[in-house]
């Protein structure tokens, strides 16, 4: 979370917009939905199997950094054509903030079977092949992937009528502390 912050300070501390204030607004928001992301997540076991609830903290800061990685490949090989305002961004960061306390459920991976999936084991096998190819671009892909399918399957979930099944409820007394004396 730490990385996070000092991520989000340095490059969104630089901009002028609202006073020099839009930069450190926008940190300490996303900041703030991560440490919250991050309690929520200590303290509840989720409403259904093999989800997480709202995107996981690891993936919004891979989504931050690759991000500003695939705009810099951009740069690097002039192929960038138009300025992303400012304001865009901060609205971007935030928004990837709000998907970390959400309650749209996300694929945690966990249900992932290579050893008997021949399809999964070469898209994963071609993923690594881009990854090692170009890198900036396909981690970008991967990730920005990653953040639409929550709620493009939620979305999707609700226009079928195919819900999840959510998990039963833990029992009352499992989050008391226990007893003194």
């Amino acid at each position: 979370m730490l990385v996070d912050l000092c991520f989000c300070l340095h490059f969104l501390a630089e901009y002028r917009w609202l006073g020099g204030k839009l930069g450190w607004l926008t940190a300490f928001a996303y900041t703030s939905c991560a440490a919250l992301r991050l309690a929520r997540f200590n303290v509840s076991p989720g409403r259904y199997k093999g989800r997480f609830e709202g995107m996981p903290s690891p993936a919004a800061a891979l989504t931050i950094a690759t991000t500003q990685w695939f705009v810099s490949f951009l740069r690097e090989e002039g192929r960038v054509i138009f300025v992303v305002p400012e304001w865009l961004v901060a609205l971007s960061v935030v928004g990837v903030g709000l998907l970390m306390v959400s309650p749209i459920p996300y694929r945690s991976g966990k249900e992932l079977d290579l050893r008997h999936s021949f399809g999964t084991l070469v898209l994963v096998v071609i993923a690594i092949l881009l990854v090692l190819v170009e890198h900036s671009v396909t981690l970008f892909a991967i990730v920005v992937a990653y953040m639409f399918s929550g709620p493009v399957e939620l979305l999707w979930r609700r226009h079928t009528g195919q819900m999840l099944e959510e998990l039963p409820a833990p029992p009352a007394h499992a989050f008391e502390p226990p007893p003194r004396g």
